[in-house]
């Protein structure tokens, strides 16, 4: 289905239901809700981040620190967090912040985004990684 076929892009009501449940506070959690997909990024994030950690400190598989420390970056800012503030000044909830009383073009836009998001560190950390290999020193006197 495409955005195209949907009767109207301006329900508040359903998205938020969907995704954060009726509580905005405690956030609902299960299958396809805002939280599981927070909890499989932070997982994702923490899958990256040991990988060129293990790379880090692999001897003959050394991952030049400049190289280390961009992915540390760019992981860093592909985790959710929870430092918004509302209106009011009181912190909020990625959650929150992301898909509640969000109409359903707004949050096929932050949906996309996180894709997107995502896609690029994937391709950040493949061209990292593929011209580290140029960078890796293999020593051969230890044959």
């Amino acid at each position: 289905m495409s955005l195209g076929e949907v009767q109207t892009l301006y329900n508040y009501d359903k998205p938020t239901f969907f995704l954060v449940g009726s509580n905005e506070l405690k956030p609902k959690s299960g299958k396809y809700s805002a939280s599981e997909l927070k909890q499989t990024i932070h997982t994702l994030a923490d899958s990256l981040e040991y990988m060129i950690d293990n790379m880090k400190d692999k001897v003959g598989l050394k991952l030049p620190e400049s190289d280390y420390r961009l992915l540390k970056s760019r992981i860093k800012l592909l985790r959710p967090l929870d430092h918004y503030k509302n209106e009011e000044g009181q912190i909020v909830t990625w959650e929150y912040k992301n898909f509640y009383n969000q109409p359903l073009a707004a949050v096929v836009t932050n949906l996309s985004k996180l894709q997107s998001d995502i896609r690029n560190m994937e391709g950040e950390m493949i061209n990292v990684l593929a011209s580290a290999s140029g960078k890796l020193s293999v020593k051969f006197n230890q044959m």
